[in-house]
């Protein structure tokens, strides 16, 4: 091939050709570094090329020209640190986070010690590569913002936890490693209904997304409720793998609403709250077909316990009667102060039959003990169930004039009406 033709080749050559001998001077010059540099040919060609591009580093280009000769192999220069072999304006494609290309320079061996530059021009890629490492930085930086902020929690298919943020460890108060291995039910709250995780369960294996809300404890056993998104994710093979929660923190809210709901010396329930429940209860009944059921309890004798030993005395036995009651009922019964020394309790899912065992349960917590100060105390219950038609006023009513029947046959006794 004629030296003329190797011009016009090297002159369709989307990268630059230098040819240089060991002095640096230059002997072949395409059109590529024409457009490039700005650089004619007819002024490169015979001029030093530390001249033409003072920025170069002499000493490391000789070096690399002579090993190249000296060995008769390639050699290359690459962009280091954004610093390139020479500056040549970048492209207007380029996004501008390079002032000059990022080059890379090969250098291959020719005849009579000298060698051939060959000059790519390595910017997008460079700036794809920035790019992508600030992609990466990003978003590390974001996963540490929700690592710190939100708590996440994942499981395995049969539930053992296996990742739970930092911010869930803070809430829960618990370490990383104390949960890694472990199951959800270490937060697990002995109020928490049964029905609540066996609707969770059911939803989640069939694909779904299961909201709701979880009565907790935190490590040192205090309370802990979170509003929950759990989803499952499946492989491609549409197999079951794992569960993934996100929380939020609630317990401030269900304080506020716990407060607006209990009474401030018993800590049960206040009537408002048991309005609102029997209600409900009622609803349920009629559109599930489910039993329902009301126990009035009322202390015997609880204005002589005022006036023999103080008012201090009679809110300590309230107080107490009330913690009994609660030991005795279950999760889903529900215990309200319903005024003065009377109390009402709600069961769901329970028949006259079950309730009238409940209120002899209750009677005999109440009487079996005696009571710091006061000693022995009594107590008597009215228990009624629900009936097609009725209002909470007819169950109360009944349950009431049970209460009274009770009290009428000596107290200390259970009356049931219907």
């Amino acid at each position: 091939m004629s030296q003329m033709s190797m011009q016009r080749l090297a002159d369709l050559l989307d990268k630059g050709i230098v040819v240089l001998d060991d002095k640096l001077i230059v002997h072949g010059w395409n059109k590529w570094m024409e457009v490039c540099s700005g650089i004619s040919k007819e002024k490169a060609i015979g001029d030093y090329f530390d001249l033409l591009f003072p920025e170069v580093d002499r000493p490391t280009l000789l070096r690399k020209i002579k090993t190249t000769i000296a060995l008769n192999s390639t050699t290359f220069h690459t962009a280091r640190n954004g610093q390139s072999l020479i500056n040549l304006k970048t492209h207007s494609i380029s996004s501008g986070q390079f002032d000059t290309m990022q080059l890379q320079v090969m250098i291959q061996p020719m005849e009579e010690n000298r060698v051939i530059m060959i000059i790519s021009d390595y910017t997008a890629l460079s700036e794809a590569n920035c790019n992508l490492t600030k992609l990466n930085q990003r978003l590390i930086e974001e996963q540490e913002i929700i690592d710190r902020n939100v708590l996440m929690m994942t499981t395995k298919s049969d539930g053992t936890i296996i990742d739970v943020s930092t911010a869930f460890c803070e809430a829960s108060g618990f370490t990383r490693d104390e949960l890694i291995g472990n199951k959800p039910n270490v937060f697990k709250h002995k109020n928490a209904a049964p029905e609540l995780y066996i609707a969770l369960w059911n939803t989640l294996m069939a694909g779904e997304v299961w909201r709701g809300e979880f009565h907790n404890r935190r490590k040192d056993g205090s309370d802990w409720w979170v509003d929950s998104i759990i989803t499952p994710r499946f492989n491609d093979q549409g197999i079951l793998v794992e569960f993934k929660a996100i929380l939020h923190d609630i317990t401030d809210k269900k304080q506020v609403e716990w407060l607006s709901v209990t009474d401030p010396l018993t800590k049960v329930y206040n009537r408002a709250k048991f309005d609102s429940a029997i209600k409900s209860g009622i609803h349920e009944a009629v559109r599930y077909g489910r039993p329902l059921s009301l126990i009035l309890m009322d202390i015997d004798h609880f204005k002589a316990i005022n006036d023999n030993f103080g008012h201090q005395a009679g809110d300590s036995v309230l107080v107490e009667a009330a913690s009994r009651a609660g030991e005795v009922l279950r999760a889903s019964d529900l215990l309200a102060r319903w005024g003065g020394e009377e109390f009402a309790i709600l069961l769901p899912f329970t028949h006259l039959e079950s309730a009238v065992g409940v209120a002899q349960k209750l009677r005999e917590a109440i009487a079996d003990s005696p009571f710091d100060i006061v000693g022995h105390v009594t107590s008597s219950f009215g228990v009624t169930e629900y009936l097609p038609g009725d209002t909470a006023e007819k169950m109360l009513a009944r349950a009431d004039y049970a209460l009274y029947a009770a009290k009428r046959s000596g107290r200390n006794m259970v009356c049931e009406q219907v």
